[in-house]
């Protein structure tokens, strides 16, 4: 017997960009197995939330359908209708198998609906395909709507009377119908088959879940390991179209930038390829004492605190090692806010006082330089502090960019994937806390969340050990790059 199938708005986005992908997520969900979310899923899912919750309260006397299935969704949205209910949270239809839920369904008159997509961004037109899904099942259904969007204002400061913008998408929706409605037929069509239909292999199938389910013979490392950045993807997007798949296959000559070359010569020689003398660069560049510093922070959709802006940097946590002069010990210093309240003061001061006023602050990509400049924006008494601290910071990554390539890199220069292939034995399994996003869900419990003290402290420990080694590996980075090209060549592919 054939297996009955339903689908959500978020299936024919992904027909629109890969058929065979929506049909297997689909598919998959139908068969009973699970999509694990990520800490960055869950982050998304709560700033979600946060501000779903925010717009409803500009939307007073609104119903909020609950339901234990979509199908008694359905019939309650009815009722409502019917009822004359002037606001509806969470509305709920279906045409064929589509099943949509509509943020806020606002009567604009008896018989006319406007159709609000809330969003916890800041643009528009990237989330129009969303509206525009909701628009085409609504008109199929009978309904004369119009739609609009709901997102955060990134001017709007602390205090300010709304955090929000509301914009007509008549014009981009009417424009999108077609394109929605054709990837929607397509992919009914798809799903009545047994198979999933055959597509071509594109670059943006390197970061899709099912790539090794739709080509298994894929070599191990394939074309889509070559480094993409600085325009690196024009060249995959070439290779692709050559039926060029193999990383051990790749021509010597073609439009590479100089990542791409370096590796290309690494993965064909099995061993790291080094470009020049990191050492010689790292000795001209730093001054003692060296600080390694990395900071944690959160980035919420709504202000909570003077100056700030929907989405702008808190830094809640710092980590810092320090070597004060050449093959000196290593101390380390590190600062955690722990409790409620606006972190960023107390933050940038203790860690003002640690830097002084010499020495190289020694990061991993902009992102700290970027958290000094804002908290010299936030606090202009400490601006010229902050600035000279700036002026002071190396950043490893790019040292990493011009000298050094491991074909293990496979493209990759996250220092999570760096560390463990420049210096074996150190990684960050078997911590409690292993990346970003999931310091930002700590962060976010020890500041909204009651728990035990054992909980709390399990998670200030967990928090400190992640930061540290984030500082640690830059110190250990460090010192293998100070060693002579020919050892740092020694270092094998695996």
């Amino acid at each position: 017997m054939k297996k009955t199938f339903t689908f959500s708005k978020q299936a024919i986005k992904r027909a629109s960009f890969c058929r065979k992908a929506a049909y297997l997520r689909v598919t998959e969900n139908r068969n009973g197995k699970p999509y694990v979310r990520s800490a960055t899923d869950l982050v998304r899912m709560e700033y979600g939330r946060i501000v779903r919750d925010a717009v409803r309260e500009e939307f007073p006397g609104g119903r909020l359908i609950r339901a234990k299935s979509h199908d008694e969704a359905v019939l309650k949205t009815q009722e409502a209708i019917d009822n004359g209910e002037a606001v509806l949270f969470n509305a709920a239809f279906s045409h064929g198998p589509l099943r949509i839920r509509i943020d806020i369904l606002e009567r604009a008159a008896p018989d006319h609906w406007r159709v609000w997509e809330v969003k916890a961004g800041t643009s528009v037109e990237k989330y129009v395909p969303d509206l525009t899904v909701h628009v085409f099942a609504m008109r199929a259904l009978g309904y004369s709507v119009e739609p609009g969007m709901i997102v955060l204002d990134k001017q709007a400061k602390w205090g300010a009377e709304t955090y929000f913008r509301r914009v007509d998408c008549s014009q981009s929706v009417e424009d999108r119908l077609p394109k929605i409605r054709k990837r929607y037929e397509e992919l009914v069509r798809a799903l009545a088959s047994e198979t999933p239909p055959e597509v071509p292999l594109k670059r943006m199938c390197g970061r899709c879940s099912f790539l090794r389910t739709c080509w298994p013979s894929l070599p191990e490392r394939s074309v889509f390991d070559l480094y993409q950045g600085d325009g690196g993807w024009e060249a995959v997007e070439r290779l692709i179209k050559r039926g060029i798949f193999d990383m051990q296959s790749l021509p010597a000559s073609g439009s590479y930038n100089t990542i791409q070359k370096r590796q290309i010569r690494s993965v064909r020689e099995g061993r790291a390829v080094v470009a020049g003398s990191p050492a010689q660069s790292l000795r001209r560049a730093v001054t003692y004492p060296l600080f390694f510093l990395d900071f944690e922070s959160t980035a919420p959709p709504l202000p909570s605190f003077v100056h700030q802006r929907p989405y702008d940097l808190v830094p809640f946590q710092w980590s810092c090692h320090v070597q004060r002069k050449p093959g000196g010990p290593i101390e380390h210093h590190d600062f955690l806010w722990d409790r409620e309240g606006d972190p960023r003061r107390e933050l940038t001061e203790s860690l003002l006082f640690l830097l002084g006023s010499e020495g190289t602050i020694v990061v991993y990509s902009d992102f700290e330089e970027r958290v000094v400049r804002r908290m010299g924006e936030v606090f202009p008494e400490l601006r010229a502090s902050l600035k000279r601290v700036s002026k002071r910071i190396l950043d490893l990554l790019r040292v990493i960019h011009r000298h050094y390539y491991h074909p293990d890199f496979r493209g990759s220069f996250s220092i999570k994937n760096v560390l463990p292939i420049m210096v074996p034995g150190i990684d960050y399994s078997g911590l409690g806390i292993s990346d970003g996003m999931e310091a930002i869900l700590a962060f976010n419990r020890l500041q909204n969340e009651a728990m035990t003290e054992e909980e709390r402290e399990r998670m200030t420990h967990d928090l400190r050990a992640y930061c540290k080694l984030d500082t640690m590996a830059m110190v250990e980075i460090f010192r293998v790059l100070m060693q002579p090209p020919a050892a740092l060549r020694e270092n094998p592919a695996k």
